[in-house]
């Protein structure tokens, strides 16, 4: 009766924790990948900032910015294709306004 008892509780209890370990290393992974972003995001947004633009390239640069957080917010939460087209296209604004003030 007792080995039943522990081949049950075995078979129960070995793959739930297994599946916890993984499920909270991929969470930390998605910490780590979300937190270089923002780290990027900033960096890039403070050397804009301090840069010598225009205030309308400024401007634009800082509402594209707020956008690209809240579409990748949006991105992460949803199943809808729409969102991944809007959010590459974003992407996409983003980069060229970044190339022009690369090349300025």
């Amino acid at each position: 009766m007792y080995a039943d008892f522990l081949i049950f509780g075995l078979l129960i209890a070995f793959p739930i924790t297994l599946s916890t370990k993984e499920a909270f290393k991929r969470r930390e992974r998605a910490i780590q990948y979300l937190s270089l972003f923002k780290a990027s995001l900033q960096s890039i947004y403070y050397s804009v900032i301090n840069s010598k633009l225009e205030t309308a390239q400024m401007e634009t640069f800082k509402h594209l910015s707020v956008n690209l957080t809240a579409l990748l917010i949006d991105y992460l939460k949803a199943d809808e294709p729409g969102i991944h087209r809007l959010f590459i296209q974003h992407l996409n604004g983003w980069h060229l306004l970044l190339s022009a003030i690369k090349k300025l």
